[in-house]
């Protein structure tokens, strides 16, 4: 326990040491798309609490998991603590190994406040100093190959949650959801909305060369390109941000282009082109926005009619996966890849999310 205690000291030190450093890397809020079909979960809180059994025998706790002589040393290496996913997915690892891995994981946090630099030499950090597993949720997903590598080289188990790595099979195992799925059910939202109307679609993209961004666009186009009436006819960046969301709807509106259906490849810009065009003066009843996370304040933006559906990720159901699959590969249990599914949400369902999300929110 004083070594493990000594490695936690250790590490808060690095970062506060990197805390100075300046930001890098790109943004993105999800994972590159899976191909194999992700089973449904129903919530996530209800599948966050979920926990692996085993036979109970010696050494084991009430819950029938294998107690180690001492606890392993687990490293949560995350994204932007400051963002909405990540930090409860931060919060639900937490709750869950304070309640259910008590006496078998030890857990540090570790964030990289949007900078791929600085998770990379985390990574690093974290298993020189002798850490015994490790969750990855990813800034980058390109840049990840120092870690995987120091993970690999150490062997220490590592699981990638929410967003996919390029180099993906260097990792023990993967929990998250299907990017392409994703933007497949957004379109389908849209589509379900129109009625049979035609529709002119303006597409709002996350940053380009980014998975996510690439994936969920390329999910709408598998539903709308054999689609009758409906055409996209144009495709522009707006990074993830509302406010550059906001800038992109004005300036095409301005320009004259003609369209009434808004794809967004995150919540964030989709409340940005709702705000965008009330701004505008227009009607918001002559459009279909739609974004894709299912974060709480795009639901209740639904519920305000500024923006019309999103897809739920349910993305902290990953974390209590990935606790799972790195508590099996320690043990030497047989473990594969953990895959959920993506709920569509409109008015008819927005209250049942945010509930989901206050229930997370109020997770200790």
């Amino acid at each position: 326990m004083k070594r493990k205690m000594a490695l936690i000291l250790a590490f808060l030190m690095i970062i506060t040491m990197f805390a100075a450093c300046g930001n890098g890397g790109e943004a993105s809020t999800s994972a590159e798309a899976s191909q194999a079909a992700p089973p449904p979960v129903a919530s996530s809180a209800a599948a966050v609490s979920a926990a692996p059994t085993t036979d109970a025998g010696p050494n084991t706790n009430a819950d029938g998991l294998i107690i180690p002589d001492e606890k392993y040393h687990l490293g949560f290496l995350l994204s932007d603590g400051a963002d909405q996913m990540p930090s409860y997915c931060r919060k639900a690892a937490e709750a869950l190994v304070a309640a259910q891995y008590s006496d078998i994981f030890e857990i540090t946090v570790a964030d990289a406040n949007r900078d791929a630099d600085r998770q990379n030499q985390q990574g690093i950090d974290l298993i020189s100093l002798g850490c015994d597993a490790l969750i990855l949720y990813n800034f980058n997903f390109a840049t990840c190959q120092p870690i995987t590598q120091a993970a690999n080289e150490a062997d220490v188990p590592l699981v990638t949650v929410v967003k996919r790595l390029e180099n993906q099979d260097d990792a023990t195992a993967y929990c998250g959801h299907d990017d392409v799925t994703a933007g497949e059910r957004s379109a389908e939202i849209a589509i379900d909305m129109l009625g049979g109307k035609e529709a002119k679609i303006l597409v709002l993209q996350g940053k380009l060369g980014t998975d996510s961004a690439s994936k969920r666009t390329q999910g709408y186009h598998n539903v709308l390109d054999n689609a009758e009436g409906v055409e996209i006819i144009k495709e522009e960046t707006a990074n993830w941000s509302r406010t550059e969301a906001m800038t992109v709807i004005e300036n095409n509106f301005q320009s004259g282009l003609e369209f009434n259906v808004i794809l967004c490849n995150n919540d964030e810009m989709a409340i940005g082109a709702g705000l965008a065009l009330q701004g505008l003066g227009e009607n918001l009843d002559d459009y279909i926005i739609c974004g894709i996370d299912g974060t709480q304040v795009c639901c209740e933006s639904i519920q305000e009619g500024v923006v019309d559906g999103t897809i739920y990720l349910n993305s902290t159901s990953a974390v209590g996966a990935a606790l799972d699959i790195l508590y099996k590969k320690l043990n030497n249990l047989p473990y594969e890849d953990y895959f959920f599914d993506v709920i569509k949400v409109t008015k008819d369902n927005a209250a049942d999310i945010i509930q989901d999300w206050e229930d997370l929110a109020a997770m200790e």
